[in-house]
């Protein structure tokens, strides 16, 4: 995973995934307290260099303290949907892993 940025919250999603290769294509960044990540799409039949980041996944705060956060994931309608997993960061980061709702890395 690719990080734009420096932030304890980045620093901390870094460690969790370390160098896991299917991780390799999505880029990260902290919007104020709001870890949002993004896919490299190629486009099918395009070069490597043709592609771009979409939105993929989000991990935004639940409480003031940036404890306890919720997981959610951009659809095909452009607009974001949380999904059941709450909890700490690497709860969320876990869930991607695991893809437990089969809406990370299906190709």
């Amino acid at each position: 995973m690719r990080i734009v940025g420096i932030s304890e919250l980045l620093k901390r999603a870094q460690e969790f995934i370390g160098s896991a290769a299917k991780w390799e294509s999505i880029l990260a960044e902290d919007r104020r307290g709001t870890l949002t990540m993004y896919e490299y799409v190629v486009p099918h039949g395009s070069k490597q260099w043709q592609g771009y980041y979409a939105s993929w996944a989000r991990i935004s705060p639940l409480d003031d303290g940036h404890s306890l956060y919720i997981l959610a994931y951009y659809r095909d309608n452009k607009k974001w949907q949380d999904l059941e997993v709450t909890g700490h960061l690497e709860e969320c980061l876990q869930a991607i892993k695991d893809n437990v709702y089969g809406v990370f890395f299906n190709k």
